[in-house]
């Protein structure tokens, strides 16, 4: 577990993972999709900006959220506009 920091003021311990990838629209034209997951402890609302020692997520978007019976985690599985790497 890593601290994270969602929508600039919450900090909390978890995990993100991040996803680049290549997506084609109807017309042909490329474009880069960023998606992920973030693992964690505490129940947000809703979550606009993620970040982490290493990079930042902005514009985030959640599109499933995921509980579990055996675990006190949440799983937030989402899109993001902007993908910032930061300087360690």
């Amino acid at each position: 577990m890593s601290t994270v920091i969602v929508n600039g003021f919450v900090t909390t311990e978890g995990e993100v993972v991040v996803t680049n990838r290549i997506d084609t629209d109807q017309n042909g034209k490329q474009f880069i999709v960023t998606e992920g997951v973030y693992k964690t402890d505490i129940y947000i609302e809703e979550i606009e900006s993620i970040e982490t020692k290493y990079f930042a997520l902005h514009e985030v978007f959640v599109v499933e959220e995921k509980f579990s019976s055996e675990t006190n985690e949440i799983c937030y599985k989402f899109i993001a506009r902007d993908l910032e790497r930061l300087e360690c």
